[in-house]
């Protein structure tokens, strides 16, 4: 017969894949969180004036480190890389999601494996005890007739 795998490991296993599942949901979450914020962010700098000398320099991308320019790639980097985290989590979880699937399949047939085996285990004590009752009725067929 097959060897049948431990139930509490593979609940233990899907536990910890749940647990995994979870974290990667709130990395998710926050990454939208932060894409918002980054979004909102760059809206502001389109919608906010910019004064003074450094207007013309800020329009072509050109100024200072506070510069709109600056701070669109900065944001477009930052929105970049959270995309690509964003995709990894997702691949992640879903990877965990078809883990944790599969080990739900593997305790059900193992549970399933579990009670065809107790069910056969009864049978065959039945089976045994009704011998055994059989026998001592020859034995005692035998001591009358000895008798």
């Amino acid at each position: 017969k097959a060897e049948l795998p431990d139930p509490r490991k593979l609940r233990a296993e899907l536990s910890e894949n749940e647990e995994q599942l979870d974290a990667l949901k709130a990395q998710l979450e926050e990454s939208a969180f932060r894409e918002k914020r980054l979004m909102a962010e760059l809206q502001a700098s389109f919608d906010a004036p910019v004064h003074g000398a450094g207007a013309e320099l800020e329009a072509r991308g050109e100024g200072g480190p506070g510069s709109l320019g600056q701070r669109m790639l900065r944001a477009s980097r930052q929105l970049a890389q959270q995309g690509e985290e964003l995709r990894l989590a997702e691949a992640s979880a879903r990877n965990l999601a078809r883990a944790n699937s599969s080990l739900e399949e593997q305790v059900e047939t193992s549970r399933r494996q579990h009670t065809e085996l107790q069910e056969e285990h009864i049978q065959v004590q039945r089976k045994l005890e009704r011998e055994f009752i059989r026998r001592g009725e020859d034995e005692s067929w035998k001591l009358l007739a000895e008798e």
